[in-house]
């Protein structure tokens, strides 16, 4: 069985980035104790689509460097501004997986990710 997870989004919170910006974004998975959750000995993977099941708008991963994870338990995201220009406009849908060393994953991370048009290009 996978930790729990202190952070809880529902319908009404999300994450969002404007296209051509750079995103960037980070927090701390602590656990029900409080204190943060060692995370060197796992991986994460994060997938935005516009439905649950539909096609990839991007992929963050440990593997290619849009995710980091620290030992006190920072995750760290980024997406470059060239990568955001490509993302059309609009409400899309996310969660993020980190699989401990042992292999159990964990999903901590759920909810609306919106792109909004750039006004200034």
């Amino acid at each position: 069985m996978g930790k729990t997870a202190i952070l809880n989004f529902n319908d009404d919170d999300f994450v969002g980035c404007t296209q051509g910006a750079e995103f960037a974004a980070s927090f701390t998975w602590t656990g029900g104790d409080g204190n943060p959750i060692n995370l060197s000995s796992y991986t994460a993977d994060m997938q935005v689509r516009k439905v649950a099941g539909g096609d990839i708008i991007t992929e963050l991963s440990t593997t290619n460097s849009k995710i980091t994870l620290s030992s006190e338990g920072v995750i760290a995201l980024l997406i470059a501004y060239t990568e955001t220009a490509l993302f059309p406009a609009g409400t899309f849908v996310y969660d993020m997986r980190l699989v401990d060393g042992s292999g159990i994953p964990s999903v901590i991370l759920r909810g609306s990710f919106v792109v909004t048009e750039a006004v200034t290009v």
